[in-house]
């Protein structure tokens, strides 16, 4: 079933908003093992592509359907707040969501 773009907009900002808030409640769990720093980079790297497609939709709900996403959010920044590797993590799995 389809969604409007101003809809699937509303969904994908309320699952990113849900989406760092956990990640930031569970900083400290995630930075302290290696398996909660792959962890935090996948959470990451999901919440890049989800404010990607809020971004997007957003933009075409406003601007018309053969509007293109021009906007590139900047939602790797938050993965860097955790770790080093989680960030590593993060930018290694982002071309593989946007690829699929």
């Amino acid at each position: 079933m389809a969604v409007s773009a101003g809809t699937s907009a509303l969904i994908a900002t309320t699952l990113s908003i849900l989406l760092l808030g956990g990640m930031q409640i569970f900083k400290a769990q995630l930075a302290s093992t290696q398996l909660g720093t792959l962890l935090g980079g996948f959470l990451a790297s999901q919440l890049f592509v989800l404010l990607l497609t809020a971004v997007s939709n957003f933009e075409m709900s406003t601007f018309g359907e053969g509007f293109q996403a021009r906007v590139f959010p900047e939602s790797r920044l938050h993965c860097m707040r955790l770790d080093r590797v989680c960030r590593c993590v993060c930018l290694q799995q982002t071309p593989s969501f946007l690829l699929n």
